[in-house]
């Protein structure tokens, strides 16, 4: 390529994508270093990429925060070529980093960056910017003195972002289209990239702090079909049964935003406020800690604690901050010298930390329903089933129509199989078997009916015409 972009030289290519490359430079006059995003030249000419590649530039541009890359200029050069010139970050991505301390963070670490991720996107949804492609290699992680800990994060590439019009324009998505990385993507952009609104946002930061916290992300399968169904369908299993060192605030936090349901969802806001006030609790891990180390010293032991009678009270996971109240400190007293009332709340904090390895996570997840019946209930069986092409019916044992794809059910758990059908005009009825035993997440392609026998002189091989096989394709984020 040239050397020249403008007023900057081209130093060095520092990364390469389908849709680009991005190059160190510097300015002639000014000595400033930058990172110039140039789009690949055979996109140039086709409208509809190159407006959305310099859509990046106009959605960053918009929000003036700290926590989003700044951009200095964009534009095009005489022969049409689109570029982005952004200031230049040195450091990591939260990918890089997550690879270099084992896959997850210690909770104090995610706090701390989580909030500044979660007070950008805040700034970012106040200005009518939705990114719509959160995921750990779009932040970066780079050194500021100026900030607790000595690090600020920096969220990266709006090049999938929507921007929300005051006069509600229909924007360049077309009705349908999938874009997002399955991953992370929320369940209602599962669905339809133009259906993503700020708490999108919210459901794939909390995807991200799940994987701080645990190493893994919630929800992992072999195709993207069954990643987005296990999205719309699928509840993520209890973060305490993977890092139960969290705290019981911050999982029903991590949980609240990945609520299928958005409107249940907090905002940005919400979730940065929070945040900040967990981590402003400098005893939140030590108070774990002492929980389950300190000594029962009224004749109980640890068995005959776990034998107290549930359904005392049970944890809201609507109020987190009522069980961060009854997290103790390192001046708390010890159990045995707390009396009365006092002394059972700390008893029933230590149960719920202690049943928190052994299907205790259960405990927060119950919304008004005592906590011994939520652990003594066999909960039913979930199936998840989608179709490409989707709208298809699905049809019991009995031939009822129980709903179309994609379509969540519920049975009763138990042994055995159940026998369905998936039936779309125009597509051979496809039967599919569910089991009792488990939750199970499908996704069938639909066959063509095959079409009349043509006459003598048309192909006679039985293949499909080319022009009717359904291509189905998830976008992914132009990266870098």
């Amino acid at each position: 390529m040239d050397k020249r972009i403008g007023h900057y030289q081209i130093v060095r290519m520092i990364g390469s994508g389908g849709m680009g490359q991005v190059y160190e430079a510097v300015h002639d006059q000014m000595k400033r270093r930058a990172a110039i995003k140039i789009l690949h030249k055979r996109f140039a000419h086709n409208r509809q990429i190159a407006t959305r590649f310099l859509n990046e530039a106009k959605a960053t541009s918009i929000v003036e925060h700290p926590g989003i890359v700044h951009i200095y200029e964009f534009g095009q050069t005489d022969d049409g070529t689109a570029y982005i010139v952004m200031e230049y970050l040195s450091g990591d991505t939260l990918r890089q980093r997550l690879d270099a301390q084992g896959g997850k963070l210690p909770p104090e670490a995610m706090m701390r960056i989580g909030r500044q991720m979660a007070s950008a996107l805040q700034s970012a949804h106040e200005k009518g910017i939705v990114h719509r492609d959160l995921k750990p290699v779009n932040i970066m992680i780079v050194r500021d003195p100026e900030t607790t800990g000595g690090e600020r994060s920096k969220i990266l590439d709006f090049g999938l972002a929507k921007i929300i019009e005051p006069e509600g324009g229909e924007g360049i998505t077309n009705t349908g289209t999938i874009l997002g990385t399955p991953a992370y993507m929320a369940p209602e952009q599962c669905k339809s990239a133009r259906a993503a609104d700020p708490k999108s946002d919210v459901y794939s930061l909390g995807v991200i702090f799940y994987e701080m916290l645990s190493g893994e992300i919630p929800f992992d399968a072999d195709t993207d079909a069954e990643l987005l169904s296990k999205h719309m369908f699928s509840d993520a299993p209890p973060l305490l049964s993977k890092a139960p060192q969290v705290g019981m605030a911050l999982a029903a936090l991590v949980h609240r935003m990945l609520d299928k349901d958005l409107v249940s969802r907090p905002s940005a806001a919400e979730v940065a406020s929070e945040l900040q006030q967990l981590y402003g609790s400098s005893s939140l891990s030590s108070a774990m800690t002492n929980a389950v180390s300190a000594p029962v010293t009224d004749g109980a032991s640890r068995r005959n604690v776990a034998k107290e009678p549930l359904p005392v009270r049970h944890v809201d996971p609507a109020a987190p901050q009522e069980v961060a109240a009854h997290e103790p400190t390192a001046k708390t007293p010890q159990l045995a010298s707390v009396p009365g009332r006092s002394g059972r709340k700390y008893l029933w904090f230590l149960l719920s930390v202690l049943l928190c390895g052994t299907g205790g996570a259960v405990l927060w997840q119950v919304k008004g329903r005592e906590v011994y019946a939520a652990m003594t209930q066999k909960p039913p069986v979930r199936w998840s089933i989608a179709s490409i092409p989707a709208e298809a019916e699905v049809l019991d044992e009995n031939g009822r129509v129980l709903g179309k794809t994609p379509l969540s059910v519920e049975r009763p758990i138990g042994p055995g199989i159940v026998s369905l059908t998936l039936r779309l005009a125009g597509y051979l009825d496809k039967p599919v078997a569910m089991p009792l035993s488990a939750d199970t997440a499908i996704t069938e392609r639909l066959e063509l009916v095959p079409a009349p026998s043509p006459g003598p002189s048309a192909v006679q091989d039985g293949g499909t015409p080319a022009d009717l096989t359904v291509p189905t394709t998830t976008a992914q984020s132009p990266d870098p």
